[in-house]
């Protein structure tokens, strides 16, 4: 826009244009103003949205449990648990029956 304007600013005086088209230049930057209070305010209305969404909350437990039993009884019981107490809707659960040589075959005996 400031090319243009700065281009057209030495057009001639006359009836209609006593400065010539030098108040274009002015016209220019009114339009480069407006142009990013525009853009302003499509990042903000971006930044609100974004805002305004909920998080996704995630969570991956590991479980051991030796003995064997009915599991989808207690994964149930788990996914019903975390979404009405913290609001997890999708967790990932990992059950081991831990008879390797250590209760939790990811990790030592010190991490269990």
């Amino acid at each position: 826009m400031r090319l243009t304007a700065y281009d057209n600013h030495q057009g001639s005086t006359g009836c209609g244009r006593t400065y010539g088209l030098r108040r274009f230049s002015i016209l220019a930057a009114l339009g480069n103003a407006i142009l990013l209070l525009v853009a302003i305010g499509a990042i903000a209305w971006e930044a609100v949205g974004r805002f305004q969404s909920p998080l996704a909350v995630c969570l991956t437990a590991h479980l051991i449990r030796p003995e064997v039993c009915d599991d989808d009884e207690l994964l149930l019981k788990v996914y019903r648990e975390l979404e009405k107490t913290y609001g997890i809707r999708h967790p990932t659960v990992q059950i081991e029956r831990g008879h390797g040589p250590t209760p939790c075959g990811l990790g030592g005996a010190e991490v269990v």
